[in-house]
């Protein structure tokens, strides 16, 4: 038997933004959206998240 997790949008949201991790404007799209969607809190959780995740692809290295 299969159990069904709920996925809060703040998880399917990092689920997304890592998906579309390739390409600056969608990712720019997508993370707005994001931002759009979640409670204040949340948006400042999915910020750290990124900045924790993605800083290195932003400044160019790896």
């Amino acid at each position: 038997m299969k159990i069904k997790t709920k996925t809060s949008w703040l998880e399917y949201s990092k689920i997304i933004l890592r998906k579309v991790s390739f390409s600056h404007e969608l990712f720019k799209k997508e993370f707005t959206k994001s931002l759009d969607m979640l409670a204040e809190n949340e948006s400042r959780e999915l910020r750290v998240w990124c900045l924790e995740n993605f800083e290195t692809q932003k400044n160019g290295t790896s």
